[in-house]
């Protein structure tokens, strides 16, 4: 067994726009196990509002004992190792997710039907980031073919942003506010206005620790209102339960499909609702959340259609629907290292 990593600059197609900043890219570290001349892959993704970045993620790879990864360890075992180190999550989900696609190829099976999972085919959201009116008109004509469209918003204007996308697309819509708001008066007017929008969520909008902010808003409105900073691991759902309707589950942020699958047990216990979500990734990342997509009442995972160097092949998009390959492990076939 031996491990391999690599940084690697994930390029948008246009600029991205959010209430963060403006990027051109997204960081990565892709990740290979190698086992008896098989390959699995993994990888790290790191936005800059993170702590984590390529430095910290390769110094963290160059501690990890390889032994502890061996395909005769459990899942449990991995993550139990994995866990022993302290932060750190984009790391461990890089290692996590190649851990998941040797033991899926060693068993000769795609990886949600190693999971006992039914083969996804999901209604992914299309995600929108604050444009011009030219390119978004653009843009919203590509998307049309999208059953839900995802619409970053800054606190800023944000009705006047609905209502010039309301002037070219009637599609549902899911609102990313990235913890823009900050008055819940003005919040709960905007909300009643976006019951009329035919708006299917509305995602972290408050700043993440303001939980009783999201709380009031939450009480004012039938539109689900989802946690994404508000939830990091398993250990926030017991003290956000009573704010949100649902979590947005990131492997990135949770630490790979082990924490994302005991996280998504216990979320339905508390009737939440889940949301499947991504960091800018990779078809990597991309097919590994999407093999457990199936558990979700949202499905977020565009990424590969809003960059332009994707180092690997394997999934699809058709009629707005994300299609993952039948191939064993991820599906996926690396293009570059």
């Amino acid at each position: 067994m031996s491990l391999s990593y690599k940084p690697f600059q994930l390029q948008f197609k246009t600029p991205f726009k959010i209430a963060h900043g403006v990027r051109t890219f997204t960081p990565i570290v892709l990740v290979q196990l190698n086992y008896e001349g098989m390959v699995a892959h993994g990888e790290a993704s790191l936005p800059p509002y993170l702590s984590e970045n390529q430095e910290s993620v390769i110094s963290f790879l160059q501690q990890i004992d390889v032994a502890q990864l061996l395909p005769n360890k459990s899942h449990e075992e991995v993550n139990e190792y994995l866990s022993s180190f302290k932060e750190n999550n984009a790391a461990k989900t890089a290692l996590d997710i190649a851990f998941y696609d040797l033991k899926a190829k060693l068993e000769n099976q795609p990886l949600y039907h190693y999971l006992g999972l039914t083969k996804p085919n999901p209604n992914t959201f299309f995600t929108l980031g604050i444009d011009t009116e030219d390119s978004l008109k653009e843009k919203l004509s590509d998307a049309n073919q999208f059953k839900t469209l995802k619409i970053k918003l800054n606190g800023e204007n944000d009705k006047a942003y609905i209502q010039l996308i309301r002037k070219y697309s009637n599609q549902p819509i899911a609102i990313d506010a990235n913890q823009a708001w900050n008055n819940v008066e003005e919040a709960i007017e905007l909300v009643n206005w976006l019951e009329t929008q035919n708006v299917v969520l509305i995602e972290q909008p408050f700043p993440k620790h303001e939980l009783e902010k999201n709380g009031a808003l939450k009480k004012h409105t039938s539109i689900p209102i989802v946690a994404d900073e508000s939830f990091q691991s398993i250990n926030d759902l017991e003290e956000i339960v009573t704010y949100f309707d649902g979590i947005n589950i990131k492997l990135m942020k949770c630490g790979g499909i082990y924490n994302a699958l005991k996280i998504i047990e216990k979320a339905k216990q508390n009737n939440l609702k889940i949301m499947q979500g991504c960091m800018t990734e990779t078809s990597c990342g991309i097919s590994a959340a999407a093999s457990i997509s199936s558990l979700a009442n949202f499905v977020d995972l565009d990424s590969p259609l809003l960059t332009k160097n994707d180092p690997f092949s394997g999934i699809n998009y058709k009629n707005g629907k994300l299609e993952i390959s039948e191939s064993v492990g991820l599906g996926i076939t690396q293009t570059e290292f």
